[in-house]
């Protein structure tokens, strides 16, 4: 995975993340100690393309096969977090279903858990009308994810605090 540790206090990541949208909700996930929520994603491993970071990703920790749409949005992101400060690179992706893949087996109401190894996460489908209750990272996401762009767009966002 692409995180490299400048000091105890100091880290730098890659992180790549998917927006899947599915009849008028769409999916976030949150560590199920934290209060907040954030697109579904993770790190990139070396040598890995972006687009297919996604594809691991979504297939390790739900067992779901996506497929990569256009990149949405570069951002830097820059906040602290667990008494450390990070700068990270994150590359948001559309995201789809596979072909092969039945979307109706996976839609539910109710929170979820991902496979193993992901035990951690709680996954949650929300109607696009949700979003502006919740607390979502990075922070631009919460107006932005109802107003996706045309072309791919750049981001920077310095966060003061993450609850």
């Amino acid at each position: 995975m692409i995180h490299f540790q400048i000091d105890q206090t100091k880290h730098f990541q890659v992180r790549i993340a998917g927006l899947l949208i599915h009849d008028h909700h769409i999916l976030l996930h949150r560590n199920v100690k934290e209060s907040f929520w954030a697109l579904p994603g993770g790190r990139a491993e070396w040598g890995e393309a972006t687009d297919q970071t996604i594809i691991r990703e979504w297939e390790e920790e739900l067992g779901w096969k996506v497929k990569t749409g256009k990149l949405l949005w570069v951002t830097e992101n820059f906040f602290p977090y667990r008494k450390r400060d990070f700068h990270e690179i994150n590359f948001i992706y559309q995201c789809f279903f596979a072909p092969d893949f039945e979307a109706a087996k996976v839609y539910r109401k109710e929170p979820f858990g991902g496979n193993p190894g992901a035990e951690h996460l709680e996954f949650r489908w929300f109607s696009l009308e949700e979003l502006h209750d919740l607390t979502i990272y990075p922070s631009f996401l919460k107006e932005r994810l109802v107003r996706l762009p045309v072309e791919t767009e750049h981001e920077v966002v310095v966060e003061e605090t993450i609850e």
